[in-house]
């Protein structure tokens, strides 16, 4: 039972890890286009509807930046 609740313990860890880092891409994301970075023409469209429908930016900043949502 001990090595099963280990298990568990370390699935729910990684994802949490894994739910940080997608956090920290957005707001690294969400900083390009804020800021107008270069580094925004490597935004893919899934980024930016995923950015988009989490209300971090809208559709006007993203097309002042240059990626087409």
């Amino acid at each position: 039972m001990r090595r099963w609740e280990k298990g568990l313990a370390q699935i729910q860890a990684d994802r949490e890890k894994a739910r940080e880092a997608e956090a920290k891409g957005r707001a690294s994301l969400t900083e390009w286009i804020h800021e107008r970075l270069p580094l925004c023409r490597h935004i893919t469209n899934r980024q930016i509807e995923d950015l988009i429908a989490s209300k971090l930016v809208t559709s006007e900043q993203v097309r002042a930046t240059g990626p087409q949502a």
